[in-house]
């Protein structure tokens, strides 16, 4: 799933205006924010031995994109469940009873959104005010 901030291209171009580097600024309120869902997400995680919610890690794929996941094999059997339990918009077989969804990394995106965006506009108003007291 991809988060998309949105309202936030007039403060980055204020401060692109000032001078400040925008993308690093909305960067490091990305960073707190994907903090954030990766905690929750290993809150959410269900767990027999922890190793699936002990692997829940953060990738920086660029100065402005984030990745949370596992690199755990049956963590998309978790997320979406099997067979004729799991998850209807997933494909997979369905010639089984399966198992029930245990979703941890997409509730933990959705009940950090907001948190998410906020951490941006943070971010950028505080570099804004900076950039401002410099000129």
């Amino acid at each position: 799933m991809e988060l998309k901030v949105e309202g936030l291209s007039s403060l980055m171009a204020k401060l692109s205006y000032l001078r400040g580097n925008a993308n690093e600024t909305v960067g490091a309120g990305l960073s707190k924010g994907v903090q954030k869902i990766k905690s929750d997400a290993k809150r959410f995680c269900p767990a027999d031995t922890g190793r699936l919610r002990n692997s829940i890690t953060t990738e920086k794929l660029s100065e402005t994109a984030y990745a949370v996941g596992t690199n755990v094999e049956y963590a998309p059997f978790v997320e979406y469940g099997t067979g004729q339990r799991g998850n209807p918009e997933v494909a997979h077989t369905t010639s089984v009873i399966g198992t029930y969804p245990h979703p941890f990394l997409l509730p933990a995106v959705v009940a950090n959104e907001s948190y998410v965006i906020k951490s941006c506009q943070l971010e950028l108003l505080k570099a804004i005010k900076g950039a401002m007291n410099r000129k």
